[in-house]
């Protein structure tokens, strides 16, 4: 039976007789109260118990004296009853509906139903809800399994209007800028574990058509891009994450085996991976964090552009400041510009020993690979302070030779902005990275004599010997 008070629970009123339709020994499974219309509620009955598997859901919107049933649209099946409706509280007429099989949604107060999937497995949901300061929706199933859909502003956005674009970007969701809690999970992966989102923005779009290209830009108040992200092409909507940090830093493409050592191949790959074990240089390779605050989010498809504001905030835990978070970001990039230009000279370095060992594979004139010989050990004494080229990217490597400049560099902003909490840098930090800076500098200057000078005099020996020259650019 349904029964409704109007006075707090002083008395109540039998308003069940008047759901025409209902079935008479059916389950009321939930009732759901509309937070956009007084006088309004949704019933939900569940008659499988009756051997009835069709989906019941009543709608009133005069306090219970007459009710309409807004179910129809819900396609029948053996799993077809409902356990539980609710309505969003922010889009009036948006319903869901949670069957034994799966998840309905409304965007029309029950006249038609669409049913949502994704990666949700065809199973009973039991309970429903809407998590209102993320605007998640959070459903409960049969054994004990709990799912999230995070952030539906799409589907409350998506309508008629939005359908007839051919690429339309979603209001943006503002995104918390959290400090990470580092953890030690020992228990390995099972069935029963949970898994988190992407850390981040949300960015959802809606194209009309498959696109051939999509790409995703943000930008800071002040005009500068901070980060491109490619975007998923196909029709529909689409959602891609940005992890809230600036761009990563350039990868090294190591391209020719470490000295002595010619079982290092490259096995059919472009390139080698600067890899060093054990230690967690990566996180300085990543972007830092972007400072709270908003954020243009535009989108490009195919030479289409259109753009919406997105919030960083500022998570609530740390106690950092904001001026705390601006120093840090700003000596992050310091550290991630030195590391692009050690990566820029790795790259350039690669790419001429590769030439230097293609050069020698194809002539067998003893003073061509003794001139070329002579060039490479130049170029080895450059680039073994930029890193350590012996490096063969077993696990071993990080006890055999001392850590050169990019690995300390990547260290230091592993400790600066990989993982952390909101502090400015320690002067110690910053007098550290003022001697790499120094040594930085002190290479370049040999980087320059070797591009300027070592080269060019090679390549004059080789035209003398009517050979091709090396780094043709």
């Amino acid at each position: 039976m349904v029964q409704l008070t109007r006075d707090g629970g002083k008395t109540w009123t039998d308003v069940t007789e008047h759901i025409m339709g209902k079935p008479e020994l059916g389950t009321i499974s939930s009732i759901e109260p509309s937070r956009h219309e007084t006088g309004t509620a949704y019933v939900t009955v569940d008659a499988h118990q009756l051997g009835d598997f069709d989906p019941y859901i009543f709608k009133t919107s005069d306090y219970g004296k007459t009710w309409e049933k807004i179910s129809g649209g819900i396609e029948r099946s053996e799993s077809s009853f409902v356990h539980v409706t609710r309505e969003d509280p922010k889009i009036k007429g948006m319903l869901y509906a949670g069957t034994d099989k799966g998840l309905y949604i409304s965007k029309d107060d029950g006249k038609s139903w669409f049913r949502l999937r994704n990666n949700l497995p065809p199973v009973p949901i039991y309970w429903l809800t809407i998590q209102e300061e993320f605007n998640d929706v959070v459903i409960g199933t049969y054994g004990r399994g709990f799912y999230i859909l995070d952030n539906i502003g799409s589907i409350q956005e998506l309508n008629q209007e939005v359908l007839a674009k051919e690429a339309h970007l979603f209001d943006q969701r503002p995104a918390y800028r959290f400090q990470e809690v580092q953890g030690i999970k020992t228990e390995g992966r099972t069935m029963t574990t949970g898994s988190n989102p992407p850390y981040g923005m949300d960015i959802n779009y809606y194209l009309k058509n498959p696109a051939k290209e999509v790409k995703v830009e943000i930008f800071d108040k002040d005009g500068n891009q901070v980060r491109t992200i490619n975007g998923r092409k196909d029709s529909g909507v689409n959602r891609v994450w940005w992890d809230l940090r600036h761009e990563p830093t350039l990868q090294p493409k190591l391209l020719v085996a470490p000295q002595d050592k010619p079982w290092v191949k490259l096995e059919g790959r472009e390139f080698r991976p600067l890899v060093t074990w054990d230690l967690d240089l990566y996180r300085g390779q990543f972007g830092p964090r972007v400072i709270p605050g908003e954020y243009e989010i535009r989108i490009t498809v195919d030479g289409q552009t259109v753009s919406k504001r997105g919030e960083v905030i500022k998570d609530p835990n740390t106690a950092g400041t904001m001026e705390d978070i601006q120093k840090q970001v700003e000596f992050s990039l310091k550290l991630n510009a030195a590391m692009n230009e050690v990566v820029t000279a790795i790259n350039e370095i690669e790419i001429i020993r590769n030439e230097l060992a293609q050069l020698t594979l194809m002539n067998d004139d003893k003073q061509i690979a003794s001139k070329a010989k002579e060039l490479e050990d130049k170029i080895l004494e450059v680039e073994g302070m930029l890193f350590d080229v012996n490096l063969t990217g077993a696990r071993e490597d990080a006890f055999r030779n001392p850590m050169k400049l990019y690995g300390r560099i990547s260290a230091l902003a592993s400790d600066v902005g990989g993982f952390g909490a909101d502090f400015r840098p320690t002067n110690q930090q910053m007098e550290v990275y003022g001697q790499f800076r120094k040594q930085l500098d002190d290479i370049q200057v040999q980087y320059k004599r070797l591009m300027d000078q070592e080269i060019p005099k090679f390549n004059q020996y080789l035209l003398s010997r009517d050979i091709q020259t090396i780094l043709k650019r």
